[in-house]
């Protein structure tokens, strides 16, 4: 997925929806026998915003914000890592308890922004691409874990043949 239209469409988009299934969710405690269900119960709202802001530089912005609302179930917890060389610990978990890996996915409660500004299209000399740095924030309260949770990132991309060759 692109994420941005690079300066060519001005777009507002808001978006507000759910999703609900009972007994997706499961949980077993080690002495018992008994398998509990959970429904699971999902909801969010958000914005994006992208839009030129110099046609005759080629500048733009692209901004989306959302909030997210999530209950998959008493204490679930899911970190999402590449090849994380941490060993298991057993809760509570303290945040960034998972060497390189983060809690993605959780009940609880999640704020995500993210911001880019694409630069002038000439600024790499003509025919070379263009850059876009960016930054985001993510910024989650998941009820396992002991205190609320900000990653933040920030980096530049560089549009080499717009999204068909980039860095």
């Amino acid at each position: 997925m692109t994420g941005t239209y690079l300066g060519k469409k001005k777009i507002l988009n808001l978006e507000a929806g759910f999703i609900t299934q009972s007994k997706a969710m499961w949980t077993k405690e080690t002495a018992s026998p008994d398998t509990t269900y959970h429904s699971l119960n999902l909801w969010s709202a958000a914005l994006f915003y992208d839009a030129p802001l110099n046609s005759e530089k080629g500048t733009a912005l692209s901004t989306y914000a959302g909030y997210f609302n999530y209950d998959f179930g008493p204490g679930y917890l899911r970190y999402n890592g590449i090849m994380n060389p941490a060993s298991s610990v057993t809760g509570p978990y303290p945040a960034g308890s998972q060497g390189n890996a983060f809690p993605m996915f959780g009940t609880g409660k999640v704020i995500y922004t993210q911001i880019g500004y694409l630069m002038r299209k000439d600024l790499l000399g003509e025919g070379n691409g263009a850059l876009m740095p960016y930054a985001s924030l993510m910024r989650a309260k998941y009820e396992r874990l002991d205190k609320q949770m900000n990653v933040i990132a920030a980096g530049v991309n560089w549009l080499i043949n717009g999204h068909a060759n980039k860095i």
